[in-house]
């Protein structure tokens, strides 16, 4: 089942592991997953604060397969040169809750940061994200018990069932996932000396300021883009928005809380013009969190 900006369920995992799948921004979502590094935190036993307008994210009943420790991780991004860290607030139940900090200054690339280690009960603990700074983007929250020595992975492969994700050989066991409806076959991209619009990639973020979804559009550049070429994001048979090079990403808040949008991007300059393929994705929401799914 692929998630993202979507707060699942917790799992109960053979190796007394769960996972918390999120994907969220706090900011413009950048949808470049490559090269990660790893790193830690800082704790302190005491709720997070959140950052002047900036949201936070709850989970209640979280429930884990045993009482136990459980090691901490947390997949980042860093928005900008300020957007570098996120709360994350753990408490058992019936405890006091214990604030970590994730911290990462890569830009670029996805980084997992295991920032501490959490003493749950079996049921009814509780996790939160808690907006510090903005222009975060905060991908997975794991919670893998220490007797399990696990350094979460980067893979995310969605063409196999189950879909495999970052961290995802940290838990022994996946929920199988339907198999996908064949898709419609869709029009190849039209030759133009402009050169091929790739495929676009559909990302569901939330922005913190704004307190709201959106459907985050990118693509890649052509090899005849210019600073003269314009990128037109079609949605369904409207054109939804339009940049210009360099920008290759368009955020789309014209959403709704569930429903399926198709996007491609058509690229021109004078009298040329290159179409990519349709990209179909379908929102869905479960309570306040929402998650799209190709």
């Amino acid at each position: 089942m692929l998630q993202t900006l979507h707060v699942t369920s917790i799992r109960a995992i053979k190796k007394m592991s769960v996972k918390l799948t999120l994907r969220l921004a706090l900011g413009i979502l950048v949808a470049t997953l490559s090269v990660f590094v790893f790193g830690g935190g800082k704790a302190q036993a005491a709720a997070c604060t959140p950052g002047s307008g900036l949201a936070t994210l709850t989970k209640t009943g979280v429930s884990v397969p045993s009482a136990g420790t459980y090691n901490v991780w947390v997949r980042l991004m860093a928005g900008d040169s300020t957007g570098t860290n996120v709360g994350v607030e753990t408490t058992a139940s019936g405890g006091t809750p214990t604030c970590y900090t994730a911290t990462s200054t890569d830009q670029t690339n996805w980084a997992w940061k295991n920032v501490g280690t959490f003493t749950a009960t079996a049921s009814n603990n509780t996790l939160k994200l808690v907006g510090t700074v903005a222009n975060v983007k905060v991908d997975r929250v794991l919670l893998v018990s220490t007797a399990v020595t696990c350094t979460p992975n980067n893979v995310r492969n969605t063409t196999t069932n189950p879909i495999t994700e970052p961290g995802d050989d940290c838990l022994n066991s996946k929920t199988p996932t339907p198999t996908p409806a064949t898709p419609t076959p869709t029009k190849s991209p039209t030759p133009s000396p402009l050169g091929t619009v790739d495929k676009p990639s559909l990302v569901l973020g939330f922005d913190w300021l704004k307190g709201t979804y959106y459907v985050n559009v990118s693509w890649n550049f052509p090899t005849g883009t210019s600073e003269n070429t314009k990128f037109d994001v079609i949605k369904g048979n409207q054109v939804a928005g339009t940049v210009t090079a360099p920008v290759r990403q368009y955020a789309d808040y014209n959403i709704a809380a569930a429903g399926t949008y198709s996007y491609k991007v058509q690229a021109r300059e004078g009298n040329q013009t290159t179409t990519s393929v349709v990209s179909t994705g379908t929102v869905n929401c479960f309570w306040i969190f929402c998650g799209l799914w190709q």
